[in-house]
C-alpha cells in the first residue's frame, strides 16, 4: 500500500512540476519529460499494477537482492526517484532559457537537393556498415571499422538534417509555403526508418523521430516566434499504432541473426504464422519490460545496492577510473586501456553486485554478446556521490545549462542536448560522451561537404528532376 501511494504521489509530482512556465521554455524540459515519460512514469505505473508479480532485474543474469528485498524498498525508492528528478528539475529552472531572435539567412547557401543528397550517401554508408555488424553475428567475421561510416555517422546526418531545416523554416521564401520542407523530412523519416527496421531496431520509429524531430524541436525554444513544423496527431497516432507490430518484426530478426540465419523473407513469414493473442500478451508485456529496463528498474537495482544496503566506496572508485580509462579509449586513437574495452553498461551486473573485474574483451566478442545496460543519470550519480547525489545533480544540470547558454554554435548547442538526452539513461556515460564528440565531427565534416555541394549548379534551377525539389523562385 505505501509503495503505491509514493508510486502515485512521484507520478502527481512530475506532472504538476512539468507545467511551470519556466521550465516549459527550456530545451531541456522537453527531453527530460520525455525520458519521464517513457522510462520512469509508465514504468511506474507498470510495476504498481504488476505488484509482487514484477520482475525485478529481468534480462539479467544475476541480480544481487531477492525479488522480496526489492519489493520492501520500493517505497523509499520512489520517494528518493522524486527527490532526484526535484533536483533536477531545480537545475534547470535556476540555469534559465536564453531567449534570441532567428537568424533566417544562417543556412540560406543549402538547398534542400543537397540535404537529399547527402541523405543518400549516408544511407548507402550505413547500410554497408550494419551489414558488416551482422556478418560478425552470422559468419564470425572481423568488424572492420570504416572511416567513412565515422565521417556519414547516421545520428549526426539526422539531427543536422532536422536542425537546417527547422531552420529554412524560417526563411520567407519558406514560410509561406513549407511543403517542399515538410515532404523532405517526410522522405528522410520513411527512409531510415526502414534501415534502423532491415538492422534489427526494435524502436526505429522512436530513435528516427527523436533525431529528426524532437532534438531539432528542442532546440526551436530558444528562438522567439520561430517558426515549426511538427508532425499532427494523427499522424503520430498511426506512429503508435505501427511501433507493436515493427517490434515485433525487428524481434524476428533479432531471433534469426541470434541463431544464425539470415533473416529473411520467409522468416519473416514464419514469425507472422505464430502470431496469436498469447503471443501479443507477451509482446506488450515485453515493451513495458524493456521500458522499464530503460530507467526505473536500473535505477531500483542501484538504489537497492548503493542506498539501502551501503555506499560502496572502493566500488565507487574502481568505477570512475574505469570510466576514465574508457572514455580515454573512445576520444584518443587506439586502445590505450585494453582492460577497460567494454562499455561500462556492459559491466552493470558487476557494479551492482560491487565485484568491478573489468572489461577487458576484443571487439568481435564485444559485438557478439553485448548486453548493454542503464544506469541512468540518477543511478550514475548514487554510485559516485551516494546520498549527496541530488546536491551534485543540481549542480551539474545548473553548470551543464549556464554554459549552454553562453554558447552561439548552434551545432555545439545541439550536440549538448544529444548528450544530455543520452546521458539521462546513461547506456555507459562515457560512451555518450565519446558519441556526442563523434557527433559533433561529423556534423561539422558534412556541413563542409554541404558547403562544397553549395558551390557547384546541383540545386539551381534548370538542372534536373532533383533539383525541382529544392528550388523555388
Amino acid at each position: 500500500m505505501s509503495s503505491t501511494l509514493s508510486g502515485f504521489m512521484y507520478i502527481v509530482m512530475v506532472s504538476l512540476l512539468s507545467w511551470n512556465k519556466k521550465f516549459r521554455k527550456s530545451p531541456f524540459s522537453i527531453l527530460f519529460c520525455l525520458f519521464t515519460f517513457l522510462y520512469l512514469n509508465v514504468p511506474v505505473a507498470f510495476i504498481l499494477f504488476e505488484g509482487d508479480d514484477y520482475n525485478f532485474g529481468e534480462g539479467l543474469a544475476s541480480i544481487p537482492f531477492e525479488q522480496s528485498d526489492y519489493q520492501q524498498s520500493l517505497t523509499l525508492g520512489f520517494l528518493y526517484l522524486s527527490v532526484l528528478w526535484v533536483a533536477v528539475w531545480l537545475g534547470i529552472i535556476s540555469a534559465g532559457t536564453k531567449i534570441q531572435k532567428i537568424n533566417q539567412k544562417r543556412f540560406s547557401s543549402i538547398r534542400l537537393i543537397h540535404i537529399l543528397l547527402l541523405g543518400v550517401i549516408v544511407l548507402t554508408v550505413t547500410g554497408v556498415d550494419n551489414q558488416g555488424i551482422a556478418d560478425v553475428r552470422l559468419e564470425g567475421a572481423e568488424k572492420v571499422n570504416s572511416l567513412l561510416a565515422f565521417v556519414f555517422f547516421d545520428h549526426a546526418c539526422l539531427i543536422m538534417a532536422g536542425l537546417i531545416l527547422f531552420f529554412k523554416l524560417n526563411e520567407p521564401r519558406y514560410i509561406v509555403n513549407p511543403r517542399k520542407i515538410t515532404t523532405l523530412a517526410f522522405m528522410i523519416f520513411i527512409t531510415f526508418t526502414s534501415l534502423f527496421f532491415i538492422s534489427g531496431s526494435k524502436g526505429a520509429i522512436l530513435v528516427i523521430f527523436m533525431l529528426l524531430m524532437f532534438l531539432p524541436f528542442s532546440a526551436s525554444r530558444e528562438y522567439f516566434n520561430a517558426q515549426i513544423s511538427f508532425p499532427s496527431i494523427k499522424f503520430l497516432m498511426v506512429l503508435a499504432l505501427l511501433m507493436p507490430p515493427m517490434f515485433y518484426f525487428a524481434l524476428i530478426q533479432r531471433v534469426s541473426l541470434g541463431s544464425g540465419i539470415a533473416p529473411n523473407l520467409s522468416t519473416l513469414l514464419a514469425g507472422i504464422s505464430e502470431f496469436d493473442t498469447s503471443v501479443f500478451y507477451d509482446m506488450t508485456n515485453q515493451i513495458l519490460y524493456r521500458l522499464s529496463w530503460g530507467g526505473i528498474d536500473r535505477f531500483l537495482l542501484v538504489f537497492q545496492s548503493f542506498s539501502i544496503n551501503s555506499f560502496d566506496l572502493n566500488t565507487e572508485r574502481e568505477f570512475v577510473n574505469y570510466l576514465a580509462k574508457n572514455t580515454l579509449n573512445l576520444v584518443l586513437p587506439g586502445t590505450l586501456f585494453p582492460e577497460s574495452y567494454a562499455p561500462s553498461s556492459q559491466l552493470f551486473p558487476q557494479v551492482i553486485e560491487k565485484n568491478l573485474v573489468g572489461g577487458e574483451i576484443d571487439k568481435s566478442a564485444l559485438i557478439i554478446s553485448l548486453n548493454t545496460q542503464p544506469y541512468t543519470l540518477f543511478g550514475i550519480f548514487i554510485i559516485i556521490f551516494g546520498f549527496a547525489a541530488p546536491v551534485f545533480l543540481y549542480l551539474f544540470t545548473f553548470a551543464y545549462i549556464f554554459i549552454f547558454n553562453k554558447i552561439g554554435n548552434v551545432f555545439l548547442k545541439i550536440t549538448m542536448l544529444y548528450f544530455f538526452f543520452g546521458v539521462l539513461s546513461s547506456y555507459g556515460i562515457e560512451v555518450v560522451l565519446g558519441n556526442s564528440v563523434h557527433l559533433f565531427v561529423s556534423i561539422s565534416l558534412m556541413y563542409f561537404l554541404l558547403k562544397i555541394f553549395s558551390k557547384f549548379v546541383l540545386g539551381r534551377p534548370g538542372y534536373g528532376l532533383l533539383s525541382q525539389i529544392a528550388y523555388t523562385r
